[in-house]
């Protein structure tokens, strides 16, 4: 049986352990920087470390980096002499230690290991590994070496998500700015005090006015003046949080004096602490329905009103 040895914390033995550590310092710097110029490309920053590793503790021959997916992890970098093959994978409990140790139990050809957690936003995400053929070559001073060349790691794995986060953020604004120039209803933000933010075509086409006419003229400039006082009221009452959104069909005053028909639906977006932050309004042009409707209401040839107009007229009026 071989021996497995539980460092949790770093540990010197003897002179000659001592003596190499006084050149650490100079090492890690030089470490460091290379780690730091590799920006956002983790996989470089794995070869670094693990190069570096083997290269600064004596008695390493190979190893590798293994990094947690899941419930498994996956070898994503070698280098000498290692059990592992770059991509393999193997189960784990997504669990890992949170401490250095030194095998010298053997494992397919290995004599002696020592592992290194790898830490990262409060946990530890993968193993730093070096293996020799000696059955005794490493020291507890090698652990402690080891365990400050895995935090070099972080560095890579913070950039790596930054890199990641910045590109997703950049593809759902691409999305979003295709649904929102390529609607085929006008979409517009609208702040509380009735200004337009943004505004597609499609709504500029529907409104009859051009973009930075709306921008600097808000709603209710081109609301129809019968139509308004209901839009207010709407509009008061989800400022109030008594409704969460409202539809209404109004009418736009276009800017060569004809008048648009449209449907309109609003709701707010509220910022974190529940102040009202801006509208989205989603406006659907109705124009030739209502023009059809008002048609269906008169006479083909006299224009008067027939039954259905008068009736139409009636309930209006008793409301």
């Amino acid at each position: 049986m071989g021996e497995f040895r539980k460092i949790s914390g770093p540990a010197v033995n003897g002179g000659n352990d001592f003596a190499r550590m006084t050149s650490w310092p100079r090492e890690l710097l030089a470490i460091q920087t290379a780690v730091s110029a590799a920006g956002d490309d983790l996989d470089r920053v794995l070869r670094i470390v693990l190069h570096s590793s083997i290269r600064l503790i004596r008695g390493a021959e190979g190893g590798e980096v293994e990094l947690l997916e899941g419930n498994e992890l996956v070898c994503r970098a070698t280098f000498g002499f290692s059990p592992r093959k770059r991509s393999s994978r193997t189960h784990s409990s997504g669990i890992l230690p949170g401490f250095c140790s030194i095998s010298e139990q053997g494992r397919r050809g290995t004599c002696s290991s020592i592992n290194a957690p790898i830490p990262f936003e409060g946990s530890h995400v993968g193993l730093l590994r070096l293996h020799s053929r000696v059955a005794t070559g490493f020291s507890n001073s090698d652990l402690l070496a080891l365990q400050l060349l895995a935090g070099l790691i972080t560095q890579g794995l913070a950039r790596d998500a930054h890199a990641k986060g910045k590109r997703a953020r950049a593809e759902a604004d691409k999305r979003f700015k295709a649904t929102f120039d390529q609607a085929a209803v006008g979409i517009a933000h609208v702040t509380p005090d009735g200004a337009f933010i943004m505004v597609n075509d499609k709504f500029c086409e529907i409104a009859g006015h051009e973009r930075n006419e709306l921008i600097e003229g808000g709603y209710e400039r081109i609301t129809h003046p019968e139509d308004l006082g209901a839009d207010l009221a709407n509009v008061q009452d989800l400022l109030d949080g008594r409704t969460h959104s409202y539809s209404m069909e109004k009418r736009y005053l276009r800017k060569d004096g004809s008048t648009a028909w449209v449907n309109l639906t609003v709701s707010l977006v509220r910022k974190p602490g529940g102040a009202p932050d801006f509208f989205v309004s989603v406006i659907e042009d109705i124009s030739a329905r209502r023009a059809a409707e008002l048609d269906a209401e008169r006479d083909p040839l006299t224009g008067l009103l027939n039954r259905r107009g008068v009736l139409k007229r009636l309930e209006q009026v008793m409301v």
